[in-house]
């Protein structure tokens, strides 16, 4: 199992499957199985990004869009099999959107992220105020999430190193957690001043899986 630990996806690959066909190099081959994965991931992805237009009145004609794919390349030979394939299949949204390839320090992964940037939360009190939003919706299940020592509730983060990230002081450099940098108390806004949080629910990253806020 120690050889897995290192190996990328291309490595894996390449050690699983069979002899190319008569005619077929290696790397058409693997292209070929990246190819029908990509597929079903641009099937599953495409159309799952919705817009609000009625939170802008410019709509799409002001939006910025970011579309990433993550995966870890061993050196330039993998990268130039990955690009052709990407190449190959096109777009991967309904917009037509081509994905920006990064390199991902997990070698393990294939990890797709999808932005629409127009709005700032920093707007809309309902998300960032510590009171009757999303934040203290927020602070409650990740204070709920640590008192059970991630058993039995849904995680709050999508994993450890998310939740690392936001989580604990000084992970971002800075010297409060980003959920601090966010949230504004009632009173802090009416004063025009900095941030308050109600309670201190920050603790060190525990590297349990989660599915919420990343």
């Amino acid at each position: 199992m120690k050889k897995f630990e290192t190996m990328n996806l291309l490595d894996l690959l390449e050690k699983a499957a069979p002899l190319p066909q008569k005619g077929q190099s290696r790397s058409q081959q693997i292209g070929a199985y990246l190819f029908e994965h990509l597929k079903h991931l641009r099937g599953l992805v495409s159309g799952l990004v919705a817009f609000e237009g009625e939170l802008w009145h410019e709509g799409l004609s002001t939006l910025n869009t970011s579309l990433y794919l993550g995966i870890n390349f061993r050196d330039g030979n993998q990268r130039v099999v990955f690009e052709r394939v990407i190449e190959e299949l096109g777009p991967l949204t309904d917009r037509g959107q081509n994905p920006r390839i990064e390199f991902a320090i997990d070698p393990h992964r294939l990890q797709l992220s999808y932005g629409q940037h127009a709005i700032s939360l920093s707007t809309i009190r309902d998300f960032y105020l510590d009171q009757n939003s999303s934040m203290e919706a927020y602070l409650a299940n990740q204070a709920a999430w640590e008192q059970a020592g991630g058993i039995g509730n849904m995680p709050v983060h999508s994993s450890g190193q998310a939740q690392f990230l936001i989580c604990h002081k000084f992970a971002l450099g800075s010297d409060k957690a980003l959920a601090e940098r966010v949230i504004r108390g009632i009173s802090s806004f009416r004063r025009g001043a900095g941030t308050r949080v109600s309670g201190n629910v920050y603790g060190t990253s525990r590297g349990f899986p989660g599915s919420n806020l990343s």
